[in-house]
């Protein structure tokens, strides 16, 4: 490597709690979506309103506002016009919506229209006692009523639905290993990387002015070895990882490293990439991608105790950390979310607000959250 004008940085034999591969998370592939689909539309949240409008189509009663204007004098009135409900069409357009959820077949999709019809039954019935014995609607015809109030609820509120049921594959994911980490990452030469008292590999990731000086520093003969390889060293494998610019720190994510450098209570901390083989993945509560935190970091919790590994992730967008903080990771406990505010680090709340600044001198405060949502099991 060093003729190719590479150096290795290797991991660290000493840290204590640091673990071959780390742990990561992935959907179960056997699941019981009969009993999720029946329980996320029982939970389904159905407001008065939207209970009145699924009555309003199912009795062909629904009108919206159309606004008509005079060709001569450009004069403009509002006028409700009602909306003809065509059945077969809304069971369609239901059904298409419903097939976008995640994990679900077309079973688990009338498990969801029966429950919602079951839910509406209510609704309907005091609306039938309010009638003349004479207009009530047979029981044949309840059935369909219900049926049709289903399909509009779950054409309005499809995405709610399938923000549920991840939730509810997310409750269940499985905890395994990834893939093992590099034993050494590699860099040029000619670029030495800052050292680092507690990175797992000695240094701290480059930058990205730092990475856009590698194709100016290496030919492109040597570039071809600055790659992830496994290697059979006398007999045992030895695999090399790269910086690339998933591994990159940002002016924020780079202080906030230098003061987990600083902490005494910190072990280790390792700066997690995207969409390697031996990155920390998380399953989403609300969407079907996953979620790989920027910080691995290994702390005490309270003075002399063992360190346990945790999470942390520096966040531009609050509203996306509040949706990924939904999940919890069983086995490294709740995700501990930062945010840039003007050129201060400050907490993220589960509900996307913002809390107090992180002071990077101290990272006490820091301490006593993670300690305060730590793992039940580690």
């Amino acid at each position: 490597m060093h003729e190719h004008g590479l150096r290795l940085y290797p991991r660290s034999t000493t840290a204590i709690n640091l673990p071959p591969a780390l742990k990561c998370e992935r959907r179960p592939e056997l699941l019981g979506m009969d009993e999720i689909s029946r329980g996320v539309a029982a939970r389904l949240e159905i407001s008065p309103r939207l209970s009145a409008d699924a009555i309003k189509v199912a009795k062909n009663r629904l009108r919206e506002i159309e606004r008509h204007t005079e060709l001569t004098t450009r004069a403009s009135r509002d006028e409700e016009v009602p909306i003809v409900t065509d059945r077969n069409a809304l069971a369609r357009e239901a059904l298409q919506a419903l097939r976008t959820l995640p994990q679900v077949e077309d079973a688990d999709l009338l498990v969801i229209l029966e429950v919602l019809a079951m839910r509406m039954v209510p609704a309907l019935e005091a609306v039938f006692d309010a009638l003349d014995e004479a207009q009530r609607p047979d029981e044949s015809s309840r059935k369909k009523l219900a049926r049709d109030c289903a399909h509009w609820i779950a054409k309005q509120r499809t995405d709610t639905l399938a923000e549920a049921i991840h939730a509810a594959i997310a409750e269940k994911a499985e905890t395994l290993d990834a893939g093992p980490l590099p034993d050494a990452m590699l860099f040029p030469d000619a670029l030495p990387l800052r050292s680092s008292r507690h990175n797992i590999y000695g240094c701290f990731p480059p930058s990205s002015d730092e990475l856009a000086e590698v194709e100016q520093t290496l030919l492109l003969d040597d570039r071809a070895w600055l790659a992830e390889h496994r290697w059979a060293l006398a007999g045992a494998g030895f695999l090399t990882g790269r910086y690339d610019a998933s591994s990159v720190l940002n002016g924020e994510e780079r202080a906030f490293a230098q003061a987990l450098d600083r902490s005494p209570f910190v072990a280790w901390w390792h700066r997690n990439p995207d969409r390697k083989s031996y990155s920390v993945r998380l399953v989403r509560g609300e969407h079907r991608n996953f979620f790989h935190p920027d910080f691995v970091v290994c702390l005490e919790h309270f003075p002399g105790d063992r360190p346990l590994i945790r999470l942390i992730e520096t966040k531009e967008n609050v509203k996306d950390a509040a949706r990924k903080a939904r999940h919890v990771p069983s086995y490294y406990g709740k995700v501990l979310f930062l945010t840039k505010d003007q050129q201060r680090l400050r907490w993220v709340r589960d509900d996307g607000s913002l809390g107090s600044e992180v002071d990077l001198d101290d990272l006490g405060e820091l301490r006593e959250w993670l300690r305060a949502s730590r793992p039940q099991v580690g």
